[in-house]
């Protein structure tokens, strides 16, 4: 037998993606302010938004109490994304990878907190909402440890799951006892990740963002070494640092830092879901750039 899907939830499944989502982040209880930052619209719009939006929902709910047949399962929210991205694929489709420090802003913790977790989550659900980003490529490392932990490669869509699943199996908080007699491994470690993961592929990537808890390691991240091995990038760079304490945590992040190697490089630190809205919203006004520009 089909499974069971809440009526509203079906009926958001068949608006626009803006509508949808800005339904669904006002039954999230986020305010106004975070949902127009991520959306993409003045703050001064979302009242009128939100009617238009109700009125939409209210119309596809009584269209699937009329047509809806008994047992019948309508599509989940992420394979229409997905069709929208085979819909929109003329359109410049663009291949984002995306590199996560999942190393905890606490070196006292092996696992990420909540609010860490809840940055990331958000961040790769806006960018899997995001219809021209077509294809995918996820690298999530530790600098803690010195080591890759999990990656996807060429996907239409990131498994946040699977994500998930690797870092309950991993063992991220052990510790290489030869990192142990560098006392600067860790930031030579960020160097190569840097250096080795930015320009890995061919052809590059349209936009490369990295994300993760603010860190500060042993010793500057060596330039020297980023500058050496680095392959010139004409991508843009995005870099989120994500803090929950900016005031007791004065420090200069290391891989902002290291990332002024990088002539692309814009840096949004997070502290807060508005923040995440805020720099979402600069990432799709780049985008709405590059399409006006017509170039890919």
């Amino acid at each position: 037998m089909a499974a069971y899907r809440n009526p509203r939830d079906a009926a958001l499944d068949q608006l626009p993606l803006p509508y949808a989502t800005a339904l669904r982040m006002r039954d999230a209880g986020l305010a106004d302010e975070v949902i127009a930052a991520c959306i993409g619209v003045e703050r001064d719009a979302i009242a009128t938004l939100m009617r238009l939006a109700e009125a939409k929902l209210a119309a596809s709910e009584k269209n699937l109490s009329m047509g809806l047949q008994p047992n019948i399962v309508l599509p989940r929210a992420d394979e229409l994304y997905t069709r929208q991205r085979v819909s929109d694929g003329g359109q410049n489709p663009m291949h984002v990878k995306v590199l996560l420090n999942v190393t905890p802003g606490n070196a006292g913790r092996v696992l990420l907190d909540s609010g860490e977790t809840e940055v990331l989550e958000s961040l790769l659900q806006n960018l899997g909402r995001e219809p021209r980003f077509s294809s995918f490529k996820l690298v999530a490392f530790t600098h803690r440890s010195q080591r890759v932990i999990h990656r996807q490669e060429d996907v239409r869509q990131i498994d946040i799951g699977a994500l998930e699943s690797a870092l309950a199996k991993s063992d991220a908080g052990t510790i290489n006892y030869r990192s142990l007699q560098d006392p600067h491994s860790e930031s030579k470690f960020i160097a190569g990740i840097l250096a080795g993961e930015i320009a890995a592929d061919a052809p590059q990537p349209d936009v490369v963002i990295i994300a993760g808890p603010k860190i500060s390691v042993d010793g500057k991240v060596p330039l020297e070494q980023l500058l050496r091995d680095r392959v010139e990038v004409n991508c843009p760079i995005f870099y989120f640092s994500y803090v929950a304490d900016p005031i007791g945590e004065p420090f200069r992040d290391s891989i902002g830092a290291a990332l002024k190697a990088y002539k692309t490089t814009s840096e949004y630190t997070i502290t807060r879901p508005r923040d995440m809205g805020v720099a979402i919203s600069h990432l799709l006004s780049w985008i709405r750039a590059h399409d006006s520009s017509g170039t890919n």
